[in-house]
């Protein structure tokens, strides 16, 4: 009798622990979703190609135009912000 009680026993912690587990790591993916979406919107777009730059950059990465002379736009997703297209002649 009392080893069947020692198995529920053990498979109710069993069941327990792995009940945690995958709340621990649901969270956990959660939490670096959230982390990755905010070191994105700390970068800087690039004025002349787009690129996101870090914010303490003093050149782009991609095309080297000097980020500290001209204001920075923030990253807002595909959108390129700062750039005009002239009209063709």
């Amino acid at each position: 009798m009392t080893r069947i009680i020692y198995l529920f026993v053990t498979l109710f912690v069993l069941t327990g622990a792995v009940i945690l587990i995958k709340a621990f790591a649901a969270n956990r993916k959660k939490v670096a979703s959230n982390n990755a979406k905010e070191s994105e919107s700390a970068q800087h777009k690039c004025n002349k190609c787009g690129h996101l730059n870090s914010p303490d950059g003093d050149f782009c990465g991609r095309c080297g135009q000097s980020l500290k002379n001209e204001p920075q736009a923030l990253a807002t997703g595909d959108e390129r912000v700062g750039q005009m297209n002239e009209p063709e002649a």
